[in-house]
Order: C-alpha cells, then structure tokens, then sequence
C-alpha cells in the first residue's frame, strides 16, 4: 500500500530549511514568483502498490504539484514508475524532479504498480497560492 506522511516546512529547521529553499527555488524559476507556504508530504509506495491513470482533483486556487524522487537507485521492471499521458516514463530516481503545473495543464498520469520487493519514495508537494 503507498503510506503517507504529511509535514509542514519549517524555515528554521535543518532539513526542512533545505527542502524550503529548493521548492521556493523552484517557483521563482518557473512563476517568477515568491511562495511560503507548501504542503509537503513523503509517499513511501511498497510491493504491489501504485495509483491507476488519473487526473489530480480539480482546485482553482492550485497552482503545482512538485514531486522529487529520493532512491539512489531504480530499474524501470521494478515498477513504481510514473507514466505521463500513456507516453512518457520517468523513473523514480534521486535528483529527478517534476512539476505539474495547473495553470496551464491537467495532465493524466499514474505510478505503475510496484513489482519488486523495494520501496519507492518520493517527496510531494502541492502550492495551492502565490
């Protein structure tokens, strides 16, 4: 099953500091905008896990998702890895990061179901306001 863990960014708290700065680093890059407040969870998917082709649930006021993978290593046969439009797979690897952006886009997308006994991590973060 794909377990959650939801957090809150603290500016004065060391790896939450760190995370804090990539994600407003990343909004700056893409709006050209300043952003202080995410909603930021780890998704831990484990053997046998995944989520069917769907499109995120509507949200006027959401800007992006941003999603960065944390496993040093990945095979794409191991499952766990996310499928944009039928088309497009990208493995969940470390230093790999997407950013879905709601403004313009609602794309489908799904995380193929985990075949190996490994388990995916990802950090996701939503920005509903600039």
């Amino acid at each position: 099953f794909q377990l959650w863990r939801y957090t809150a960014l603290d500016n004065n708290k060391g790896h939450h500091f760190f995370m804090n700065s990539i994600l407003k680093k990343i909004v700056k890059t893409i709006y050209n905008k300043v952003a202080d407040e995410f909603l930021t969870n780890v998704t831990s998917f484990t053997e046998k896990s995944g989520i069917k082709p769907h499109k995120d649930a509507g949200n006027d006021d959401r800007v992006c998702g941003i999603l960065m993978y944390c496993n040093d290593t990945w095979q794409k046969e191991w499952g766990g890895n996310l499928v944009i439009n039928d088309e497009h797979t990208i493995l969940p690897i470390k230093n790999t990061v997407i950013v879905f952006d709601y403004t313009e886009n609602n794309i489908k997308h799904e995380v193929t179901k985990v075949e190996a006994n490994r388990n995916r991590f990802c950090v996701t973060t939503f920005l509903d306001k600039i």
